[in-house]
């Protein structure tokens, strides 16, 4: 049985093939349609889930579409969005087949009503969150913007069904308050999050007593409300009101302003909130299930600041994070509720623990060979075949411990935000230059976002504060107390704290030693795990920063040709694309300057 899911029509669309209960593929549109967050029907991803699998569209038995459409268009009518669709009355697999219908139709690809289904939004979160796990049973917390009406949810889990427990409802959504405070520090929302969490480091929660008092209400049982006097979730240009900018008592950041201490207070201090909601709403799921397993999804769920705490101090022993925790992975959600109609209740695991998120395109040697034949910088460029893992590891350890700044496009691409060791940019973490270097000559992104760390799982204690594994860096942890420097200007605050050394891997430990870490065995990626040990017998440190292989506003990178791209378009030093290590003549001479401006600001 083959199941197609999909996201679409809002951001980060995105398509997943199951065959019978295996996830085979999946891979968000902005991959290959090289638009960032790329919220179109995702034809590309689906051809890609189809030519992996060697099948056609009438091969597929489900189409499962991760939520409802008639909720959707209630909500949106609601709120006033003139651009909901028409046809509200009819039920869901009527307006799928509209909204589906003609981008099936120019793809060549017949629509079968009788193959279609729809899920709620929170359900298809709830589904990539639980049935990918490692567990058999589960407390399940999802938590985003809005689905069709829902913001957060509860759930106990089985392998059999989801019983929703709780939820809470438009306007009252600790998502949209975050994009609120990520709009009103001049981030674009649904994209910036990320950056707010990175900016919080730098600030002090001077706001969280008055974002309590004014803005939120956290009761003793139940979920947060918000004043909405403060808020406009309309779906208008702006998330907050004159209400909000009176009480903060400064205007909005401009994007590309200069970013002053307010702001950066103003991020710490909705940090600090959103953690404490997040543990306090764990505390009271736990409470309800009894559970000692919690799987998180939803976008919020990407707040690794937030989910190092939970681990830290939340009442759950073990818990997973869905990879692809925004509505991408929600095409693996709906697959999988679409699978279990299909599977006879009392089989004990019809969905497959997803152990890996290098569930994209991969490529043959010959295709790599193909792409550097025609790359446009040949003759600037060195190119080398290396023969066997073992000493294109050691190949790529040595310059690495030189300071030489790599590009890795190795095996699958990977599903989600994260670059996770196939489509990586990785440095040597002792360099203090290294994470100056990173951010203005080759990602062209703001010098304050901090870098991750790889490191092997057998030495992740050595270095931080966190017990067990974090594949898909979905936790943060404190680098250890003993290996922390104290920095020459304690006082330093703001963005001077950048220029601060803290550790002896300064280049992957942020400016309050917190690190978003990943952690990598023998089984999970081979290649990747005997570069860190070579690297770790050359340098003393077997861990390296891993950042995504991109530049800013700039998806990640898929097919060979764009890494090659991106390599020409940076003061990247060197590029190992698969065996072939490709080598600029003249590391300081930047082969494309136009590259870095083909990408909107992120």
């Amino acid at each position: 049985m083959y199941v197609l899911g999909l996201s679409c029509f809002y951001h980060d669309s995105a398509a997943c093939l199951l065959h019978n209960g295996t996830i085979l593929s999946a891979a968000q549109e902005e991959r290959f349609s090289r638009t960032r967050f790329d919220a179109d029907f995702p034809v590309e991803a689906i051809r890609f889930c189809l030519s992996a699998a060697n099948i056609s569209m009438p091969q597929v038995d489900r189409i499962a579409y991760y939520e409802k459409p008639s909720l959707k268009v209630e909500r949106q009518i609601a709120f006033g969005h003139r651009t909901a669709p028409k046809g509200k009355d009819q039920n869901d697999i009527q307006l799928l087949q509209k909204l589906l219908g003609p981008h099936f139709g120019k793809a060549g690809w017949p629509l079968e009503p009788e193959k279609l289904r729809s899920y709620r939004h929170h359900d298809s979160h709830a589904a990539s969150a639980f049935h990918p796990s490692p567990f058999q049973e589960a407390a399940i917390m999802t938590l985003d913007g809005v689905g069709e009406w829902d913001t957060s949810c509860f759930y106990l889990a089985r392998p059999d069904r989801l019983e929703l427990l709780e939820s809470n409802q438009l306007p009252h959504s600790i998502g949209l308050l975050y994009a609120a405070f990520t709009d009103y520090c001049g981030f674009k929302v649904n994209s910036g999050e990320y950056k707010l969490m990175g900016l919080a480091a730098y600030g002090r929660p001077l706001y969280e007593g008055l974002i309590y008092e004014k803005m939120i209400a956290i009761p003793k049982r139940g979920f947060p409300t918000l004043e909405q006097r403060y808020f406009d979730f309309s779906g208008k240009s702006r998330m907050t009101t004159d209400h909000f900018l009176d009480l903060l008592q400064k205007p909005r950041r401009r994007p590309g302003q200069r970013i002053t201490q307010h702001y950066m207070d103003i991020a710490a201090s909705i940090q600090k909130v959103t953690e404490n909601v997040i543990l306090g709403l764990a505390r009271q799921l736990h409470d309800a299930t009894a559970s000692e397993n919690l799987c998180l999804a939803g976008g919020v769920a990407l707040n690794c600041v937030a989910n190092g705490r939970l681990r830290r101090e939340g009442p759950f022993k073990r818990i997973w994070v869905q990879p692809a925790a925004g509505d991408a992975g929600s095409a693996v959600g709906a697959a999988c509720l679409a699978q279990l109609e299909a599977v006879p209740a009392s089989q004990n695991r019809p969905i497959a623990p997803m152990t890996t998120a290098a569930l994209g395109p991969s490529f043959s040697d010959d295709e790599l060979q193909r792409a550097i034949d025609a790359f446009a910088f040949l003759p600037d460029v060195e190119v080398e075949e290396i023969r066997g893992e073992e000493q294109l590891a050691k190949d790529a350890a040595a310059h690495l411990a030189d300071d030489t700044i790599v590009g890795w496009f190795q095996g699958a691409m990977e599903f989600g935000p994260r670059a996770l060791g196939n489509r990586s940019i990785l440095a040597n973490p002792m360099s203090a230059e290294i994470h100056k270097n990173l951010n203005m000559k080759i990602k062209f992104r703001e010098s304050f976002r901090p870098f991750a760390p790889v490191l092997p799982l057998r030495a992740v204690e050595n270095y931080f504060d966190l017990s067990g594994e974090s594949p898909f860096m979905s936790f943060v942890a404190k680098l250890r107390p003993e290996l922390r420097h104290e920095p020459a200007d304690p006082q330093a605050r703001g963005l001077a704290k950048l220029k601060q050394s803290r550790s002896s891997i300064p280049a992957v430990v942020h400016v309050d030693y917190s690190a978003r870490i990943q952690t990598v065995t023998p089984q999970s990626d081979p290649l990747l795990h005997t570069l860190l040990e070579e690297f770790g017998l050359l340098s003393g440190h077997p861990v390296l920063v891993n950042t995504s292989f991109n530049v800013r506003g700039e998806p990640i990178v898929c097919y060979p040709s764009e890494a090659l791209a991106c390599f020409a378009g940076t003061y990247m030093d060197m590029l190992y694309l698969g065996h072939y290590r490709v080598k600029k003549k003249n590391p300081d001479f930047l082969l494309d300057t136009r590259f870095k401006d083909s990408f909107e600001d992120d």
